[in-house]
């Protein structure tokens, strides 16, 4: 996957190879539970308590949706949780970007509901969340799909400025809203969250696919200006957004 990902992840080597021992894939960071049954029951509770996941796809999210409860490695038992989640900008052919006005521009790509109602969903994340308290976003910014440079507009400056938000506050508004409610959002803020926390990738735009040698596009060597993001609040009113959000919904679900 694109996006913050590959730098959110500690692990940038190449994986060695495991070589399999009587069935076995060799030794693991929670080997040590298959020692015996004492050590496994008793040490169960202390991993499920300290549970860390972090989810970057569609895929890996809808299978831990559909893992069992009683599963030592499943949402509820889940306390912290991160993503990574695209922001899609467009240009303003200068050095401005506007936030992508389509809901489901913004998000993970693929991911569609799976509730036939808003009852369903609340139920459900009512299961799969009862004791979350917090939620740590990572955001990259990625470029609108065919939005090349206008004809005779020098594509790959050198050194090009930063891009800042050329949107009203209106625009910024209307965009916050729509971000907080998009999948896996609109499920992980029925959970009681404690705390939030959002932190941007403005090193590099993504491009919207891998790009070619011969790729147009207005986003290739661009970075978006973090000066620009903490003027208009960006990351604080998110964080804002959602922990109202999660205080009525399961506020409103105790009633």
């Amino acid at each position: 996957m694109l996006g913050v990902c590959s730098n959110f992840h500690h692990d940038h080597q190449p994986r060695q190879t495991i070589f399999a021992i009587n069935g076995s894939s060799g030794p693991g960071p929670l080997s040590w539970l298959r020692t015996n049954r004492q050590i496994y029951n008793e040490a169960k509770s202390f991993v499920q308590g300290n549970l860390s996941f972090h989810f970057c796809n569609t895929l890996v999210f809808d299978a831990f949706l559909s893992q069992q409860q009683k599963a030592i490695f499943s949402l509820s038992t889940c306390q912290s949780l991160s993503l990574c989640l695209k922001i899609r900008i467009e240009s303003d052919y200068r050095d401005g970007f506007s936030f992508a006005r389509d809901r489901n521009a913004h998000g993970w790509d693929g991911l569609h509901s799976r509730y036939a109602s808003r009852r369903a969903l609340v139920d459900e994340a009512k299961n799969l969340l009862p004791v979350l308290r917090e939620l740590k976003l990572h955001i990259f910014f990625v470029c609108k799909q065919a939005q090349g440079p206008r004809l005779g507009q020098v594509y790959r400056q050198k050194d090009p400025a930063k891009l800042f938000c050329v949107d009203n506050p209106r625009k910024v508004e209307a965009f916050i809203n729509r971000f907080c409610d998009v999948r896996p959002l609109n499920i992980l803020r029925m959970a009681k969250l404690d705390a939030v926390s959002v932190q941007f990738e403005t090193d590099a735009m993504e491009h919207y696919t891998v790009p070619s040698v011969d790729d147009r596009c207005w986003c290739i060597g661009r970075t978006v200006d973090e000066s620009s993001l903490l003027k208009i609040k960006l990351g604080k009113r998110i964080e804002e957004r959602l922990m109202d959000l999660s205080k009525k919904e399961s506020g409103a679900d105790d009633l």
